[in-house]
Parts: C-alpha cells; sequence; structure tokens
C-alpha cells in the first residue's frame, strides 16, 4: 500500500497541521524518485559499511593498545582470556588441535575434564548418600559453543588449504629477578602411590627463567584468528543500528522530498554518533572478546533491524508475500544463531516480545478516535496483527529449533520465554476477535456526546484486556510447567532435598528478587550464589561512573526528549474524551474527521515503530538499573532511539499541540493574521521546520564534540600485558609426573571458577580426550571438578562443595568433601578473598548457608600467616589432611595437596 492520497485547496490548513498526508506522485516525478530512492540505499549501505568497518577496526586497535598483543606468546594471549573467557577459547583451542574435527566436535558430547567425577556423590554436611547422581557433560548442550564449534570449522578448513598465515619473532621482556614463587620439587609426587600423607617443605624457589619469548603474528595463530573473528562480529552491530536507525526515522518521514531523504539518512547515522561517542559504556567487546554476548548480541542488532523494517512495512499482505517470505527467512536464521549462541539471549528476546504486544496495543488504543470503520482501514490493523502473529509463530519455531539443536536445554525452558510466545500468541488471537467485531459506527440515538468517569471502552478492550491476557497465560503456563518439571526433571529427590530445586536458572530469577526486595528489607533471596554475583562489580547497580559519559554526550538527555516526544501525543490521544457523535445527525463533520486509510496506515505504523523502541528502551533501562552488566543492550538502545528525533512528523505535530495548549509559542502574532490563512500556514510550517533543524543540528554538533573528546580519550590507552605468577603456576603443574594412582589419570584440581576456567585452557588433557595445549610424551593431564559457567543447578552444588576450604566446617568434614566426594588431588586457594569484606568474602558466603557456624573462624584464614606465605609450612590447624605445596610469594595464592590418609 503506498502512502498517496489528494487534497483539496481548502483542506491544506488541515494537511499542514497534520503532517501526515501524502502528495499525489505523478508519472512525471515517478522516475526521478526511483532514482532517488537507488541513491538513498546507495549511500545507507555504504554508510552502514564504512561504520562496521570503522568500528571493526577500532576495537581491534584498542584491543592491541591495552594488551601489545601482536608481541605477545600464545601463552600469554591466552593468558588474557581470563575467566570465562579462557573457558569458552578452550573449546575453540580442544577443537583445533584435535586430529580431526569429528574427533573434536564428539568430544563436546562427552566432556570427561571439565566435570570431575562423573558420578557425584550426594553429601549432607559430612554424611555421603548411597546413591550417586551421575551426569555425563554433554559441553554444547550446557555451555553455548557453537560459536567455537564454527570458528574451529572455518580455521581448520582455512590453515588446511593455507588460507591463513602466520609469521614469528622473537620479543625480549623484562621479568622480575627476584623469585616469584616456593613449591615442592615435583619429581617428589611420582611416589605418592606409597605415601599416606605428603610430608615436605616447598624449598624450590621459581622465576622466568628467559627473558625472551617467541611471538607469531597473523590470523594462523588460534588466538588471533579468533579474537580477529569477534572484532569482525562486531562491525555488524553498527551496520544493523544504521539500518534499524534509517527504518525508524523512514516510518515517521512523509518520504516525498529531498529533506525526508536527508532526515532518513541522519535518522540512520544518529545512532552511530552516538554509539561512538558513548563507545565505554556501548560494549566491552575489546577488552573481552570470547564472552557469548559479543557473539549473541551482533544478531540481536540485526534481527531487530529486520523486525522493525518488517512490521514497518506499508505494503499489503497480498502483495508482499514474496518478499515476505525472505524477510521472515533470514529473521529466522539471524534468531537463531542469536538463540544459539549466548544462554541469556531468551531473556532479551524475551523482552522484545512483551515490547511488541504493548506497542501494538498502545498504539491501537491510541488512534481509536481516527474511526478505523471502513474495511481498507480494518485492514490495516489486522495486516499488521497478522505480522505480529508471524514473528511470534518464528519464536516459537527457533526456539524449537534452538532447543533441539542444543539437546534440550533446560534453561530455556525455565527463562519464561516460552510462557511469554504462547501467551502472547493466544492474546493476538483474541484480540483479532475483537478487531473483526469491533465497530464504532453502529448508529446509536441522537447524542451530542458521551464520557466515561474514568477512560473510554476502547482503552479497556485494546489495552488492558490483551495485557491482562497476557500476564494470567504467562502465570498459568509457568505453574503448570513448574508442577511438569518437578516430575520431569527431577532426577534426584535427594539433590532436590539440597537444594529446594531442580531449576537451572533460579539463581537469575533469586537475583533478580533480590535485586527488587533489597529496598524493603527483604533477605530470604540473599544466598551464596546470588551473592557471588551481586559481590560482582558487573553485577552491582548501575552507579555514577557509568551514567557519566551518557550524559555529558547528552545522549540520556536525547534519549528522554524522544520519549516525552513519543509519550505527548500517546497520552493526549490516551486519556482524552471522545466524541461519539450520530452518524445521520453528524455525517459531514465526520467525513471531515475520518483520515483514509493510508494516512490511517502511516499513523498506526509510525506509532507502533516508535512505541516499539521506546518500550524496548524503558524495559533495558530497568535491566541496566539493577544489574550494570546489562547497560550492554541499554546503551546502543539509546542509540537507537534517538533515530525518532529524525520523523518530522512528530516535531510538526509536537509543535502544534504545544500550540494549542499554550498559545502563541511557536509563532509571532503576524504568523497567526487571519487575512491570509493560507500563507499563515505555509509560514507556520516553514518556521517550526527551522526551530527543528537547528535543535538537530546543535544537538548532533553538542555529541560529536563530546564524542571525539571520549574516542580520543580510549585512543590514548597503552599498555602491556604480563602475567607472570600465572606462568610460572602453569609451568609447575605441567612439570608434575603423570597420574599413576587412582581411579583417573588425570590430576584433579578444585579451585575458584575464574581461575579453572583458565587453567582448563592452559593445562593439557590425559589421552585419549583431545587436548588444549600440544603435549609431549609422558606429560601428565588434568581435569576440573568445577567451571565459570554457573547457569547449572548441579554444578552450582559442585561449586559449594570446591569452596569448603573457605568454609568454618571442621577440616576432617572438608578433607572428606576434597578425598572422597570431589576426589580432588590439588586445592587452590586464594588468601585475598578470605578476609571479611563487607558481605563478599568467601567465608561471609558459607554463612549464608551453614548459619550454626557464623563466627567460628575459617579454615583459609590459616593460611595467611607469615609462615605460610612466605616459607610455605603447613599450618596445624590443616594437617595432617592437607599439605602446602606451592605459594606464591606476591599474591598469596596457596596450593594445597589433598592427603590420602587411608
Amino acid at each position: 500500500m503506498n502512502f498517496e492520497g489528494t487534497t483539496s485547496k481548502s483542506d491544506r490548513q488541515t494537511i499542514h497541521k497534520s503532517v501526515s498526508v501524502r502528495k499525489l506522485r505523478t508519472k512525471t516525478n515517478e522516475k526521478n524518485f526511483m532514482w532517488t530512492n537507488v541513491a538513498l540505499h546507495i549511500i545507507l549501505f555504504l554508510m552502514a559499511i564504512t561504520a562496521g568497518y570503522f568500528h571493526c577496526f577500532h576495537v581491534s586497535n584498542l584491543h592491541e593498545n591495552d594488551l601489545f598483543f601482536s608481541h605477545l606468546s600464545n601463552l600469554e594471549r591466552e593468558l588474557t582470556f581470563r575467566t570465562e573467557m579462557g573457558f569458552y577459547y578452550s573449546y575453540f583451542k580442544q577443537i583445533v588441535l584435535a586430529s580431526t574435527f569429528v574427533e573434536g566436535f564428539n568430544s563436546l558430547l562427552t566432556d570427561t575434564r571439565t566435570e570431575y567425577p562423573p558420578c557425584l556423590s550426594l553429601v549432607n554436611d559430612t554424611d555421603i548418600r548411597k546413591n550417586n547422581q551421575c551426569v555425563n557433560l554433554n559441553a554444547i548442550e550446557r555451555f553455548n559453543l557453537y560459536p567455537e564449534l564454527l570458528l574451529a570449522g572455518a580455521y581448520r578448513f582455512l590453515h588446511t588449504f593455507d588460507f591463513i598465515r602466520h609469521y614469528c619473532f622473537q620479543v625480549k621482556r623484562e621479568p622480575p629477578i627476584d623469585p616469584i614463587a616456593i613449591a615442592i620439587n615435583p619429581n617428589i609426587m611420582a611416589n605418592l602411590s606409597q605415601l599416606r600423607k605428603l610430608d615436605v617443605i616447598p624449598s624450590n624457589q621459581l622465576k622466568i627463567s628467559s627473558n625472551s619469548i617467541i611471538s607469531c603474528d597473523g590470523s594462523g595463530e588460534p588466538p588471533y584468528f579468533y579474537a580477529n573473528s569477534v572484532f569482525i562480529l562486531s562491525g555488524l552491530v553498527l551496520f544493523g543500528l544504521t539500518y534499524s536507525g534509517w527504518f525508524v526515522a523512514k516510518i515517521g518521514s512523509l518520504n516525498q522530498s529531498k529533506t525526508d531523504h536527508i532526515l532518513q539518512l541522519i535518522g540512520g547515522f544518529l545512532p552511530i554518533l552516538a554509539y561512538f561517542s558513548n563507545h565505554r559504556e556501548a560494549t566491552r567487546v575489546q577488552w573481552t572478546p570470547p564472552l557469548r554476548e559479543h557473539f549473541a548480541y551482533p544478531f540481536f542488532i540485526l534481527q531487530q533491524s529486520f523486525l522493525l523494517g518488517y512490521l514497518g512495512s506499508n505494503q499489503m499482505l497480498q502483495s508482499y508475500r514474496g518478499k515476505s517470505f525472505i524477510s521472515l527467512t533470514v529473521f529466522c536464521v539471524l534468531l537463531l544463531i542469536c538463540q544459539i549462541s549466548w544462554q541469556f539471549s531468551q531473556f532479551a528476546l524475551l523482552t522484545q516480545i512483551i515490547s511488541i504486544i504493548c506497542a501494538f496495543c498502545l498504539s491501537l488504543s491510541s488512534n481509536t478516535h481516527l474511526s478505523p470503520s471502513s474495511n481498507r482501514q480494518k485492514l490495516v490493523i489486522l495486516s499488521l496483527l497478522f505480522k505480529i502473529k508471524q514473528i511470534i509463530w518464528i519464536h516459537l519455531i527457533v526456539f524449537n529449533l534452538s532447543f533441539i539443536l542444543q539437546f534440550g536445554n533446560r534453561l530455556l525452558l525455565q527463562s519464561g520465554y516460552l510462557f511469554i510466545l504462547l501467551s502472547s500468541l493466544l492474546s493476538v488471537y483474541i484480540l483479532q476477535k475483537l478487531i473483526n467485531t469491533y465497530d464504532p459506527m453502529i448508529i446509536k440515538k441522537k447524542e451530542v456526546s458521551t464520557r466515561s468517569s474514568i477512560m473510554n471502552i476502547t482503552f479497556i478492550r485494546f489495552l488492558c484486556l490483551p495485557l491482562l491476557i497476557v500476564c494470567l497465560c504467562t502465570i498459568g503456563l509457568s505453574l503448570l510447567f513448574s508442577v511438569f518439571s518437578k516430575y520431569a526433571f527431577n532426577h534426584n529427590d535427594d539433590l532436590n532435598s539440597n537444594h529446594n530445586n531442580n531449576n537451572d536458572g533460579g539463581h537469575i530469577w533469586d537475583l533478580l528478587k533480590h535485586k527488587l526486595t533489597i529496598f524493603f528489607g527483604i533477605t530470604i533471596y540473599k544466598t551464596f550464589h546470588t551473592m557471588l554475583y551481586i559481590c560482582a562489580p558487573e553485577f552491582d547497580f548501575i552507579n555514577w561512573a557509568t551514567l557519566k559519559q551518557p550524559l555529558e554526550t547528552g545522549l540520556i538527555y536525547g534519549s528522554i526528549l524522544v520519549c516525552f516526544i513519543v509519550s505527548f501525543k500517546l497520552f493526549k490521544n490516551l486519556f482524552s474524551y471522545h466524541h461519539h457523535l450520530s452518524v445521520t445527525v453528524n455525517n459531514h463533520l465526520f467525513n471531515n474527521n475520518n483520515l483514509s486509510s493510508c494516512e490511517y496506515s502511516f499513523k498506526i505504523l509510525r506509532d507502533f515503530i516508535s512505541l516499539l523502541v521506546i518500550i524496548q528502551l524503558a524495559i533495558f533501562t530497568i535491566m541496566a538499573v539493577l544489574i550494570m552488566r546489562l547497560k550492554l543492550f541499554w546503551t546502543p538502545q539509546m542509540c537507537l532511539s534517538l533515530a525518532i528525533l529524525a520523523q518530522s512528523t512528530r516535531w510538526f505535530e509536537m509543535f502544534h499541540a504545544l500550540k494549542s495548549l499554550g498559545g502563541r509559542m511557536f509563532c509571532s502574532s503576524s504568523l497567526n493574521s487571519p487575512r491570509d490563512p493560507e500563507k499563515m500556514t505555509r509560514r507556520l510550517f516553514w518556521f517550526h521546520r527551522v526551530i527543528y533543524a537547528t535543535i538537530l543540528v546543535l544537538f548532533i554538533a553538542f555529541m560529536a564534540g563530546r564524542g571525539l573528546e571520549n574516542l580520543k580519550s580510549e585512543w590514548s590507552i597503552q599498555g602491556s600485558f604480563s602475567a607472570y605468577e600465572s606462568e610460572i603456576l602453569i609451568n609447575w603443574f605441567r612439570s608434575l609426573p603423570q597420574k599413576r594412582e587412582g581411579s583417573s589419570l588425570s590430576w584433579i584440581i578444585s579451585g575458584p571458577m575464574s581461575l579453572l576456567g583458565n587453567l582448563r585452557l592452559t593445562l593439557p588433557a590425559s589421552a585419549p580426550y583431545p587436548s588444549t595445549q600440544i603435549v609431549s610424551l609422558n606429560e601428565s593431564g588434568f581435569a576440573f571438578t568445577n567451571h565459570p559457567h554457573y547457569e547449572n543447578t548441579i554444578l552450582r552444588y559442585r561449586t559449594v562443595l570446591a569452596y569448603g576450604i573457605y568454609s568454618r566446617k571442621p577440616v576432617h568434614d572438608v578433607w572428606h568433601t576434597y578425598r572422597h566426594i570431589l576426589k580432588t588431588d590439588f586445592v587452590i586457594v586464594e588468601t585475598h578473598t578470605c578476609p571479611s569484606r563487607g558481605g563478599c568474602s568467601k567465608p561471609e558466603l558459607f554463612d549464608l548457608l551453614d548459619t550454626n557456624l557464623a563466627g567460628r573462624p575459617a579454615l583459609c584464614e590459616s593460611l595467611m600467616n607469615i609462615q605460610v606465605l612466605k616459607a610455605g609450612r603447613t599450618p596445624s590447624t590443616l594437617e595432617p589432611y592437607f599439605t602446602v605445596v606451592y605459594v606464591e610469594l606476591y599474591t598469596g595464592r596457596v596450593v594445597l595437596y589433598v592427603n590420602k590418609l587411608t
């Protein structure tokens, strides 16, 4: 459907007031319009490509400047992938080093080293239950590893055909000359089978022996290939934001003059400008490339662009079926990639569905006074509603595909995403029924006006009722699923009794509940697991430092202005009293006020798309305020919302609304002279355009100036990476002889999740499992009891056990857990996390679990004395159960050996 219409001369004043009527496009200018449209698309594409390329170059340059990545050894590069970054990258390295791609893929399906032992004995306090909880770890199901799988496949293919290369050179460095750690002689561990207790004091002084390293540069090196791939994906964020901004500006533009086309390009440019001006708060891909969000978010932005373009299309479905199928197919692919790349994608997509339903209900309710009674006007609404139904069905299809590809990931079912989809679909069907039966033009008795004491009936029918249906259906489906999951997923009643539920995502909801109830003094959701998150700065409430840059650049102020522009007309229409006039008596008045179907389509689509962006921004704002890490969604959405500033019709409507409320606010008395109303209307129109252009230019200039300062600040960052302590620790572990006793041929390590994620990457695996490092003959292998990916009930249970050294339990009970439950050989203790620090030290976290032990000394406190940290002596409180075998002299990291005793 084209937005075309004819107008009479007498209606010009009304035309300029509404600013929503399209001029008739004649055959003489149709060709010029076509070429203008082609040029517009070319310019837009070049702008999007340029922005994406520059962002890719920008983040790559920042990453290099901060770490001096090009001059690091591969071990040092892998050490830059801290915590869960190293954990995810280790699977990429594992597939790359496997003898075949198939072997690497199969190793993900049966991961034997990430969660050892596979059969975990259940324990309540110190009593071991007879039954075991055996879990064969499927890494693809649990860890969203399709990005690593695809990148490793691409690397192997390109490397096989020599498409990617590298060159090596020697780099000198200046390591400290003093010893970094003291440790026992690794050869002592070869005779452990004959010893019940390791009785030795660390005496070997360890330090960096070489002043030079070999550094290899180029995409032929796995760390380089991996990081550059992520940076290329980050360019898609700017590409998608450009098109999203253009779609938003286009839907609110008349699209009939060069000015309209320029405004559309400005709509695509504004998100680019805002994103770069607030780059520090918009992404962290330059510092943390392997995180899941950097694989999923580019495709979230791209699918959002397709969503805005598809829902904002003004063509009827009958003439749009071919393009519709292609668009929906592309949308399906983007949505699928987004879902399988990040375990939290479904929570973001959940908010998108809520935004779509709310935006439709609000836009329909606020435009009921336009009387969509004709068949063509009703078709406009039903056409948009049909598209929404298609989108929801696509979400459901992709949800099932994702569930299958992730081998039945339970977190997908427990996120609430499925419930929102089903309840929204039911709501859409009910809305269709309501709209098909709704007819405001029923001839009634003669009446001048009717007023509702609170709100009109359409507000209730088209806004309150559908949203109430969504809420009730979601709650109902959630309750039904909770009952179902209690029996479907409850593999072991004993495990459930220890953890109250078998909900993999339960800690996420507990975290949100704690955030929402903490101001009311409610602490029932303050648990060991939620505090592990809350004590991390990125999961805290948003702070002033985060808000400083968006405030200085004017991004927040611009977003507030946008929200005001969109909400002003919305609430004016939504809560105003409308006169219901009899058709038989006031037919001529109705015809003057009744808009044509093309104009009605324009207003509905413009309001719908604008509200969709604003509601999504409101939800992301709440998320970012509660959890600072989610500013990843908030800042780019604010950047996108600025595109509404390029909707010229929004400004003109606001000017006229303010003029009607405040009298002669935007024009002089000469402009309001009744002598020449046509001239006055024309001058008023241009006066508004000048004001609008002035505000827009000043805003762009201000943001560009502050943004350039912020970019210069980022470009000035210069650093160099070193992790000598971690190098020494890794080399000492790798010097251990092969383990020849026990149920496993691997040395089993327990410790902090953040450290073990990196050790999984930098320590080799025992044959025949594919290793993450090139292994020499007779070199030892390693497995781990826990890791940083926390979205699993059993893993959280493992973590509590693995952190037992920080608890206040009797030393025998903790030793019993390590030796007989986790079958651990080494326990890594970071003593700096032991002292009290406002409820966030690990002993204080255990006080939430073992309330009866609060006040007793924690086991880790015995390691915080000079005899341990400088001389390596085992404290008497830990004997004979543990032996200190390794001590870092400057960081306070201690490695304990778990003695056999029996």
